[in-house]
């Protein structure tokens, strides 16, 4: 069992999980954040609470009181995601105190939003808010560039989101939709493995699901898996589409540990 101390996590990321987290009630995460709304403090606030959720998961020992458990830390990221990206803050907000104020849609445009959805959208759905979830999938969306986020988050990975969320939005995945395209033949391969699930939950095709689920979670480890970044303990994006292919009836097929480790689904958080 790991301390959090070895986990090499930035000390000021540390201390926002655990002031979020030793909250007793989420309202009080939320009115710390609504006294000083800020894109920095929203963000690392969502990535910290679910670095905790990923290290309880994962048997590391916590150095202090935890008073929310993996599901209600879940449920605390899902409503900072919903104030992160709609909240009223971004009208008008500035980043730093003589910037010019943003609107809305400026903020859009300039705030990071990959790391927050891909967090956001998977606690929502982890804990079954069906509002949240078909709320969040409306975010991705052509006018974001994607040179916001980091240098590798491409044009495909872009497309991708966007088809996550017409998926989510209609339940249907159209193999000719531009953005499937994109996605489906883009680069690099793991964005073409995670298209393929999405296609085959479209499908109601649990063997094409498995064999492209085995894919795409080997491209994540040969990706760069850090055993002492809680952030990569877990993929996102899979865990996301596994937990969306069992809500259509796909039943999922035992992995190896060496592949399973890399998801979190429902019945981890029984």
């Amino acid at each position: 069992m790991h301390s959090v101390a070895s986990l090499g996590l930035p000390p000021e990321q540390v201390a926002m999980a655990y002031s979020n987290n030793l909250a007793s009630t989420s309202s009080e995460v939320m009115d710390s954040l609504a006294r000083n709304p800020s894109d920095g403090r929203h963000s690392m606030a969502i990535k910290s609470l679910m670095r905790l959720v990923v290290m309880r998961l994962h048997g590391v020992r916590e150095d202090g009181e935890v008073l929310l458990s993996p599901r209600q830390m879940l449920d605390v990221i899902q409503q900072l995601g919903l104030t992160y990206f709609f909240g009223s803050w971004r009208e008008g907000y500035r980043r730093f105190p003589h910037a010019a104020p943003m609107t809305a849609s400026e903020a859009r445009r300039r705030l990071l939003w990959a790391e927050e959805f891909r967090a956001s959208l998977l606690a929502a759905l982890l804990v079954s808010n069906l509002d949240a979830v078909a709320k969040l999938a409306t975010w991705p969306g052509s006018d974001i560039p994607s040179e916001l986020e980091k240098p590798d988050f491409t044009e495909s990975h872009q497309a991708y989101y966007r088809v996550v969320g017409k998926f989510i939005d209609s339940g249907h995945i159209d193999a000719a939709d531009d953005d499937f395209v994109a996605a489906a033949s883009g680069r690099p391969k793991r964005v073409r493995c995670l298209a393929k699930m999405l296609l085959a939950i479209s499908q109601n095709d649990g063997g094409a699901f498995q064999e492209a689920l085995v894919a795409s979670l080997r491209e994540y480890s040969r990706a760069g898996f850090v055993s002492t970044r809680s952030d990569r303990w877990v993929s996102y994006d899979d865990s996301t589409l596994c937990v969306l292919a069992t809500d259509r009836g796909i039943a999922l097929e035992q992995l190896p540990a060496s592949e399973r480790r890399f998801l979190m689904i429902r019945s981890d958080l029984m």
